[in-house]
């Protein structure tokens, strides 16, 4: 979600849905009972400005934030690094308008850092995929929507065929181990 402003939100994803509509399906989601994450893209000049609005909006909706910083994913983006708002210039902002500790990382491998709002106990993460790269405590991989599995976000070749190789027959154990050694191999 790249903003909570509606006409931001409409001119960043080009589309004809608003960012209320959004919001209002993320209120049902979590009066269900499902636990919601909002991750959004920041770029200098586009959105920062609505870094502090929607930490507001979701730190009253107990909803966890995450804030990514503007990355570089081959050629479809127009990346530039002039557009990047850093993990310590999101953090200098938020400062000046909360109450923040730092959270220790749940785990090995966790991408964001996690700060808590002093108030309310609420956490938000910044992931700082530019200016402090995470990729030797990587432990992600991806999937993609045509069966592609890629070690790396930022992967230039062609990920592993995970559907070709399922429909070649392969046993379940196989699979696994072919993904394990995948995994091993990744950095």
């Amino acid at each position: 979600m790249d903003a909570i402003d509606d006409t931001l939100f409409q001119s960043i994803n080009n589309r004809n849905i608003k960012a209320t509509t959004i919001l209002e399906q993320i209120d049902y989601a979590t009066s269900i009972g499902l636990n919601v994450k909002v991750n959004v893209v920041i770029q200098k000049g586009i959105n920062d400005d609505q870094i502090i609005p929607m930490l507001e909006y979701f730190k009253d909706k107990h909803i966890e934030i995450r804030f990514i910083e503007f990355m570089d994913v081959g050629n479809d983006n127009g990346w530039d690094f002039s557009k990047v708002v850093t993990k310590d210039e999101m953090l200098t902002m938020i400062e000046q308008h909360f109450e923040i500790d730092p959270v220790e990382p749940k785990y090995f491998g966790e991408v964001a850092k996690y700060y808590r709002h002093k108030d309310n106990g609420v956490q938000f993460g910044l992931i700082t995929s530019v200016s402090q790269s995470f990729c030797s405590t990587c432990t992600r991989a991806r999937l993609s929507s045509d069966g592609k599995f890629y070690g790396c976000l930022f992967a230039t070749v062609d990920g592993f065929n995970v559907k070709a190789f399922i429909r070649s027959g392969v046993t379940d154990e196989e699979l696994k181990e072919q993904f394990k050694s995948f995994m091993a191999n990744k950095r």
